[in-house]
């Protein structure tokens, strides 16, 4: 009904009647997802003290469903899955045992403090061309401190809204690695210098490449809406 109003014109007696028709759709959509919610709190405050009760008997905090779910992931360590079973448990009920439960759980927190986890990124910018292996190197554990700097450098100037440090030079691999790096005092200062190092002296149908993406640039305003868009550089335009 409400898909053959709406196409009543507006003010006549069958726009009136959908818009009330619509009112009422609203109201009744509004009014089922709230009875929803509540069915789900009740169920909850029903079942859940039970299922609490039952897993505490057990002398276990992690359920089987639960535990099945960290087994079978790719990125649970059997290091974790013995820190998880150790220390997510319940206190005992002698002095002993309980005793044994801390020590447990201290063994495994030392278990663990071998372990050597992987390298934290952030998120890039929505619609940002990924950075190509050749600029990012692999994914191994980066072990020299030119590898980190530059890991750090490419994360900066793909993620930060306005970076200090030139995509461009960082991208240049004849500079030294404290050139590519470098971090200037503001984002105002990194434009001024990616205007006069990089920008000026590029002609203006001059083409160009962007070596932390890879990709070509066909003239000197691609380069500089390039910049702009994926690495926070902003420029002016050059006459």
């Amino acid at each position: 009904i409400a898909a053959r109003l709406s196409v009543s014109p507006e003010g006549s007696r069958r726009d009136e009647r959908y818009r009330k028709v619509k009112k009422r759709l609203t109201s009744e959509r509004a009014r089922q997802r709230r009875l929803l919610l509540l069915d789900i709190v009740d169920r909850y405050k029903k079942e859940q003290p039970v299922i609490d009760s039952e897993r505490q008997l057990s002398g276990k905090v992690v359920d089987e469903d639960v535990r099945g779910a960290l087994e079978r992931s790719d990125h649970m360590t059997p290091e974790q899955l013995l820190l998880i079973d150790a220390v997510l448990t319940l206190p005992e009920t002698s002095l002993e045992k309980e005793c044994q439960r801390r020590i447990t759980a201290i063994n495994a927190v030392t278990a663990y403090c071998s372990v050597e986890e992987g390298v934290t990124f952030r998120r890039s910018r929505a619609g940002q061309p990924a950075p190509p292996v050749s600029a990012v190197k692999d994914e191994t554990p980066l072990r020299s401190e030119a590898d980190i700097m530059l890991r750090h450098a490419i994360s900066s100037v793909t993620t930060d809204k306005r970076p200090t440090i030139c995509f461009a030079c960082l991208g240049n691999p004849n500079l030294t690695i404290r050139e590519r790096v470098v971090s200037f005092a503001t984002p105002g200062c990194l434009t001024r210098h990616f205007m006069r190092k990089h920008v000026r002296r590029l002609g203006v149908n001059e083409p160009t490449e962007c070596r932390i993406c890879d990709i070509r640039l066909e003239h000197r305003m691609h380069f500089q809406s390039h910049a702009e868009k994926f690495h926070g550089t902003v420029s002016r335009p050059c006459n």
